[in-house]
């Protein structure tokens, strides 16, 4: 019950945070257009009803959210195309991922995303998209060599999963703004990536909704505590799902512990900086040591529970 509060809290601040967001940037914007025709026309406009001019500023507004909204479902899919510029995996690991994947979704009863398996040695996996239809798996080729089949396994578990229990459409969803404003600012700081193999500019939905969160601070922090403690709670309750279906908590626990370690070993610019992208991963490599925006659970907590999963199963066989 508290976890669907917490959903309902998300999404409802996911849409203040639009309404916001493209209302504030309305407001800037008209109000520049408007001293610019009544410095035009003089005083042409006095005579227009208040209530008039809040009806076009509404319509405007919502047509606007409805806009952004639509044209950032764009976001998966540019996310996976910039992951396969780096390359692909080799034959016998598509078939090793295609074999785990098939199996898993039929164990948890999901339909099989797309996969997408690219060249990187950074152990990775994450899935995105708003439903079945538009689902992407992203896999690195280091994920594959770094687990053994168990592990990968249980890995893969988890991201079904998300799809399972629709958190990839909510998380991917409830992000939005956000990864639109971290766009912005990666590209002001010099951080551009490639995208279709070039360098990727900021989109006008981005520059609006950037300019947008700028003038509802307020607003954007509450979007970003409560996207962040959602995020945390799906999160456990996809490792305990991939427990489940796996019947293996262990391995979940032990694939955990060898990616967080292999990243705390490597450079974080990679693909998972991209659209945010180490948000949706099962590891997230950013905001370590800023618990209240950290959009995973610590690490070692997860596979504290996890273990205890694997005890429990243990005691209930010996007692069986």
């Amino acid at each position: 019950m508290a976890l669907r509060y917490r959903m309902a809290l998300t999404l409802f601040g996911l849409a203040l945070t639009i309404l916001c967001v493209v209302a504030a940037t309305t407001a800037y914007v008209t109000l520049v257009v408007g001293f610019g025709i009544v410095f035009i026309t003089g005083e042409g406009l006095a005579g227009l009803p208040l209530e008039a001019l809040l009806a076009v500023a509404a319509v405007v507004t919502l047509a606007s959210a409805a806009w952004l909204v639509a044209r950032e479902r764009s976001a998966p899919a540019e996310l996976v195309a910039y992951a396969e510029t780096v390359g692909t995996g080799s034959d016998d690991q598509q078939r090793r991922l295609d074999a785990e994947t098939t199996a898993i979704a039929a164990q948890l009863d999901v339909e099989r995303p797309r996969q997408h398996l690219v060249a990187t040695d950074t152990p990775i996996s994450l899935v995105t998209g708003y439903g079945a239809a538009d689902a992407h798996l992203v896999v690195s080729t280091g994920l594959l060599e770094r687990l053994g089949d168990a592990e990968l396994r249980a890995v893969l578990a988890h991201e079904l999963a998300h799809l399972k229990n629709r958190d990839a459409a909510v998380m991917t969803a409830a992000s939005l703004p956000l990864v639109a404003f971290r766009r912005v600012t990666d590209l002001l700081r010099g951080r551009t990536a490639v995208r279709y193999g070039q360098t990727s500019h900021v989109k006008r939905t981005d520059a609006l909704l950037a300019v947008g969160l700028v003038l509802v601070a307020p607003v954007w922090a509450l979007a970003e505590l409560l996207t962040a403690s959602l995020s945390r709670a799906r999160e456990f309750v996809a490792d305990s799902a991939a427990a489940t279906a796996t019947g293996d908590p262990a391995a979940l626990a032990s694939a955990l512990r060898a990616i967080d370690d292999d990243i705390e070993e490597r450079p974080t610019e990679d693909f998972r900086t991209v659209a945010s992208a180490g948000s949706l991963a099962i590891v997230s490599p950013g905001n370590r040591l800023v618990r209240p925006l950290a959009t995973h659970p610590p690490t070692d907590e997860r596979v504290m529970r996890l273990r205890e999963m694997a005890a429990a199963q243990e005691s209930n066989h010996g007692n069986a």
